[in-house]
């Protein structure tokens, strides 16, 4: 009425009641979730999850069951008097719903049914005059009235998933953020002029419209609710990061996917839109770049330098920002080092690594194996995990030890004599070569 929604109906008390109009006008061109609610003698018209009217009746023990037909989009008896615009997934509760139910439920389908949810025309069918009823007591509906076929995508804003922000929550930096099934996930804030409430919903499966190669097979929405179009951003974080990606948007599900019209932020992370307005639906593009691990290093001693290694699955490239191209640095000073890996197509991948300053590892130049428990054995200071490697030689060039897993074990059998000592550590590159003298 008036392009305004209402609830209208009977208690049992033989007069109309009503919540009286909605202050929103629904007859803008645009998706409205509209909720007529009836608790006991209070009647309540919500739109988008926000209650805009209601009437409180004097009556008591009013009764909304009847033997008529439940119509939807018409009047049963002015059945020339139709409704002009497209409805899908139409809900029929036999309880009341709190502006929270409404609110929480509005921009997802139910997989697992209430029983309070007694109908449920998800209106997904593309053919054919029946309306399938998935609600807890089914009940088949008949579609009357069409002149052609009554099925076409829907650009009503649902998903799998959802999650929300009304004003009670709204302030400068509230956000709303959900994932995907397939670990992807997206972050939505608002800006507080005209907002009435913020949607982010995600659809886990493939678009019925292609976005192109190499897209994702689901996807995210996001729904404003304002007086206004709210403007809004989004970041979306793809699971494996964001190099390499890119995204499409697109006003709603019956709509093509285009490149997205507003600036993009792009980092190692997320891809940020900015300025958005009203509504949209995203998808990514691309694989995302290996990441690249930096191995090495993750202190010096004073006086002594580090290594550090990049490997990136499938680098065509590597440079540090110390200016070298190769996968490895070596004779480096305490200090952060970064190293972005280039992969075929352009693609990069970035990673950064701290060299600390840290204590020495104290090798000894003198043992005395006497079992005095002082100085018995060739002992490292330091000498944590277990990939240090030992080799010793005497002072003849003869080779008296090798071991690959060093543990400081090495000594109490040894003659007396200077020996040659090299250790090292593959992890990290290290090397010490020096001499020992073991007295008896």
């Amino acid at each position: 009425m008036q392009g305004r929604a209402a609830i209208y109906g009977r208690a049992g008390k033989g007069d109309y009641f009503t919540s009286g109009l909605s202050t929103t006008l629904v007859s803008d061109g645009r998706w409205h979730h509209i909720t007529g609610q009836v608790e006991q003698n209070v009647w309540r018209v919500f739109v988008d999850g926000v209650l805009e009217n209601s009437n409180t009746y004097a009556y008591s023990g009013g009764d909304l069951r009847t033997p008529e037909p439940m119509t939807i989009g018409t009047y049963t008896y002015l059945t020339n008097f139709y409704f002009q615009g497209d409805i899908d997934e139409v809900r029929v509760w036999r309880t009341a719903r709190s502006a929270a139910d409404i609110q929480q439920n509005m921009c997802r389908k139910f997989t697992t049914i209430p029983a309070e949810l007694v109908g449920y025309y998800r209106l997904d069918q593309s053919s054919g005059q029946t309306a399938t009823d998935e609600g807890s007591q089914p009940t088949t509906g008949s579609l009357v009235g069409f002149a052609g076929s009554p099925w076409h995508l829907s650009g009503a804003a649902l998903g799998d998933a959802s999650t929300s922000l009304y004003q009670a929550s709204l302030s400068v930096g509230t956000r709303v953020a959900l994932a995907t099934a397939s670990g992807d996930s997206a972050v939505a804030s608002l800006s507080l002029a005209g907002a009435r409430g913020l949607h982010l919903y995600t659809v886990n499966s493939a678009p019925s419209i292609a976005a192109g190669a190499g897209a994702a097979t689901n996807y995210v929405g996001a729904f404003t609710v304002g007086a206004t179009l709210p403007a809004y951003s989004l970041r979306l974080r793809p699971l494996g990061g964001a190099n390499c990606r890119s995204a499409q948007q697109r006003p709603a599900n019956d709509q093509a996917w285009q490149g997205l019209t507003t600036a993009v932020t792009t980092n190692n992370i997320s891809l940020l839109a900015s300025s958005l307005s009203y509504r949209g639906e995203y998808i990514l593009l691309g694989v995302s770049s290996p990441p690249v691990v930096i191995s090495g290093d993750s202190s010096v001693c004073g006086g002594t330098t580090g290594r550090l290694t990049a490997t990136a699955t499938g680098a065509t490239g590597y440079r540090w920002s110390t200016g070298a191209t190769t996968a490895a640095l070596s004779g480096l000073a305490p200090g952060t080092y970064t190293v972005t890996a280039t992969f075929a197509g352009g693609c990069t991948s970035t990673s950064s690594r701290v060299i600390a300053e840290g204590t020495c590892v104290l090798v000894p130049n003198i043992i005395t194996p006497n079992n005095d428990t002082q100085n018995d054995l060739f002992a490292v200071q330091g000498l944590a995990g277990n990939d240090w490697s030992l080799d010793v030689y005497n002072r003849w060039g003869r080779a008296v030890l090798h071991s690959s897993s060093y543990h400081n074990d090495w000594g109490a059998e040894a003659a007396p004599g200077l020996y040659y000592v090299l250790l090292r550590r593959a992890s990290t590159g290290y090397s010490y070569k020096g001499w020992v003298e073991v007295v008896r």
